[in-house]
């Protein structure tokens, strides 16, 4: 038995990957500036939200156009550390807030569901057509965690105006912060 997507084409597959964005994306939509502003920090708006996700499906459908004109190795590795990765530790993201806070973190369902399967199969793809090698893979993924831990230091520094606000900052992050 074939599976429906066992043989896209590199310039098919990629879109898979803002489908499953736009999906991830509608899930938290309704929620998770709400439970961000309850969990992380009171300043976190729906606004913010929209600006960040907006941004976000506009950068997977770039990514994926990108790729899919220019199938290149480089390219490849490129969207691999800065896109692909990136929403591979989201997942994880998802699921670690969820059980620090005792409280699920919208998204996780969609991102779990999703983005671990879809980082498995463009690697597989992107791994038989030659355009990406496993250790390459590892390097990028080692860097995507590295772009996603920084995209959540950079909302927590954001929606932070400083440690000494009691609004400021979610409390257990300001008391990591102050044992420094």
């Amino acid at each position: 038995m074939t599976l429906p997507f066992s043989s896209l084409p590199v310039r098919e597959a990629v879109w898979l990957f803002p489908v499953a964005v736009a999906i991830h994306f509608s899930e938290e939509a309704q929620r998770f500036a709400k439970w961000a502003r309850e969990h992380i920090s009171p300043l976190y708006t729906d606004a913010h939200w929209r600006k960040i996700h907006g941004m976000g499906l506009a950068l997977a459908i770039a990514w994926s156009l990108f790729l899919s004109l220019w199938p290149h190795p480089m390219a490849v590795f490129a969207c691999w550390a800065f896109c692909f990765s990136p929403m591979l530790f989201n997942s994880v993201f998802h699921v670690a807030a969820s059980f620090f806070y005792r409280s699920y973190s919208p998204g996780t369902l969609s991102a779990l569901l999703q983005f671990p399967p879809l980082f498995w199969y463009l690697a597989s793809v992107f791994g038989k057509a030659g355009l990406l090698s496993w250790e390459m893979a590892i390097l990028a993924t080692i860097i995507g965690a590295a772009v996603h831990a920084l995209d959540l230091a950079s909302l927590t520094t954001l929606c932070s105006r400083s440690l000494s606000s009691p609004y400021g900052i979610n409390p257990a992050l300001r008391s990591i912060l102050r044992a420094k």
